[in-house]
C-alpha cells in the first residue's frame, strides 16, 4: 500500500513539474505593466532623445508586485503633431523586478498630441533580448505606450507594457 501511495504521489508531483502550471515551456504568460517617473529630453542630432526612469507595478496576474523601469530612445527628427503624423523612434526599455531583468529593444515612433495632453506620445513595438533571474531564457513580444509631459531637461513619464513572455 505504502509503494502505491509513493507513485501516486510521484506522479503527481512529477505532472507539476513538467507544467502543469502556467510556466509550461512554449506556453505564452500574457503579462501588463504600468510604470512612472521622471524623464530627460534632448536633442540628438535631427532628432530627441528621451530617457526615463521610474517605478512600476505588474497589473495582471500571474505576475504581480512592484518593478523598476528605465528607458532610452532617440526619434530620427523633430516629433511632429500626432494629427498630421509620427516620425520613427527606436530604444530600449528595461524592466526589473523580483523575477529577473528584462531588456526589450522598442521599435515605434512617437508624436506630439494635440490639446492639454502630454507633450510627447511614443508608441513601440517591443521584443524582449534577454532575461535573467526566472525568466532566463524566456522570449517575449509587447507594446509599449509611453506619455512624456515636460521640456528640455526636467519631463515625467507614464508608460504601460502589454504582452507576453515565454518559458524555455
Amino acid at each position: 500500500m505504502r509503494k502505491i501511495v509513493l507513485i501516486v504521489t510521484l506522479a503527481l508531483l512529477a505532472t507539476l513539474a513538467l507544467g502543469a502550471s502556467p510556466a509550461s515551456a512554449g506556453t505564452p504568460i500574457p503579462f501588463t505593466s504600468t510604470g512612472s517617473g521622471s524623464a530627460t529630453i534632448a536633442s540628438s542630432g535631427s532628432g530627441y532623445s528621451f530617457n526615463g526612469a521610474g517605478t512600476g507595478t505588474f497589473t495582471s496576474a500571474p505576475y504581480s508586485g512592484a518593478n523598476t523601469y528605465t528607458f532610452s530612445a532617440t526619434s530620427t527628427a523633430s516629433p511632429p503633431s500626432c494629427s498630421s503624423g509620427s516620425t520613427p523612434a527606436n530604444g530600449t526599455l528595461v524592466i526589473t523586478s523580483a523575477l529577473g531583468t528584462t531588456t526589450w529593444s522598442l521599435v515605434g515612433t512617437v508624436c506630439v498630441p494635440a490639446g492639454g495632453g502630454p507633450d510627447y506620445r511614443a508608441t513601440s513595438t517591443a521584443t524582449l533580448t534577454s532575461a535573467t533571474g526566472s525568466l532566463s531564457g524566456y522570449t517575449g513580444s509587447a507594446t509599449v505606450s509611453t506619455d512624456i509631459d515636460g521640456v528640455f531637461g526636467g519631463a515625467t513619464f507614464t508608460s504601460t507594457t502589454t504582452g507576453s513572455v515565454t518559458p524555455p
